[in-house]
């Protein structure tokens, strides 16, 4: 069970995530590479 904060992110987070994937190749590609980044740097 998701607090009420919790569930109010959802709605966002899936906008966020289908705007990732519908991403052109490069913009999501870089996505991907900074992440990666910030996981090695953390």
């Amino acid at each position: 069970h998701q607090t009420e904060w919790g569930q109010t992110l959802c709605p966002v987070l899936d906008k966020l995530l289908n705007w990732a994937e519908a991403a052109p190749d490069a913009v999501r590609q870089r996505l991907i590479d900074a992440d990666q980044q910030a996981q090695a740097v953390s």
